[in-house]
């Protein structure tokens, strides 16, 4: 019989300790807004969190978060309570594009702190060295008929589209799109970059350079 008291993501712990330095799921709350009347359970932070967390522990869709609950002494180690995988669902429905945008804006806020964090060194590094932001596209297939904002691609996978754009010297995000199999990134390329370049901290100085796939 399996120890209950023992894990296998004694590494969330680690995380934990980062999520707490960095305020991450209080900068996306404050940037986020509200996504529910009453101030009991997970706030819209807390839930991105949850989701990140299960994530980093191999699950890959809502189901997984059961299993992560499932893990009584993982569960205390992990930085916010993982919520059962209906309710999830029903607070990332309340993510409309205003909130969608405010994940955005928290996350540069914990860039902008992370940076300040970092040896002196390290730092100077990041803020004189070029910016190089990388444009970058993949697609992940999904199942099921009835999901919205997917389309068949030309494999003929049903599949949404992300296209990221990251910091490559920092290895961070910056902002991003979900679009739909179908969709060409480069009509969104030029709106992408300007939320990415707007999300480098301020002691980045020096001028930014792109790099994109050849499409």
């Amino acid at each position: 019989m399996s120890d209950p008291s023992v894990t296998g993501s004694s590494g969330m712990a680690a995380v934990t300790e980062l999520v707490d330095r960095l305020d991450v799921a209080g900068s996306l709350d404050r940037h986020i807004g509200r996504v529910k009347q009453r101030d009991r359970g997970l706030s819209g932070g807390e839930l991105l969190v949850a989701l990140a967390g299960a994530q980093l522990l191999g699950q890959d869709c809502m189901a997984g978060l059961d299993r992560v609950r499932d893990d009584a002494a993982g569960a205390v180690l992990a930085p916010v309570a993982t919520p059962p995988s209906t309710t999830a669902g029903s607070l990332a429905r309340r993510f409309d594009p205003e909130r969608v945008a405010g994940i955005e804006t928290g996350l540069a806020e914990v860039t902008a702190r992370w940076m300040g964090l970092l040896p002196a060194g390290r730092r100077a590094g990041l803020a004189t060295r070029r910016p190089t932001i990388d444009l970058d596209s993949t697609d992940v297939e999904v199942y099921g008929r009835d999901k919205d904002g997917v389309a068949y691609n030309y494999q003929g996978q049903r599949c949404g589209r992300p296209h990221l754009a990251s910091w490559a010297e920092a290895s961070l995000p910056l902002a991003a799109e979900l679009l739909a199999g179908n969709d060409d990134v480069r009509p969104k390329s030029a709106g992408l970059l300007t939320r990415a370049l707007a999300a480098l901290p301020a002691q980045v100085c020096a001028m930014p350079r792109v790099r994109a796939d050849a499409g």
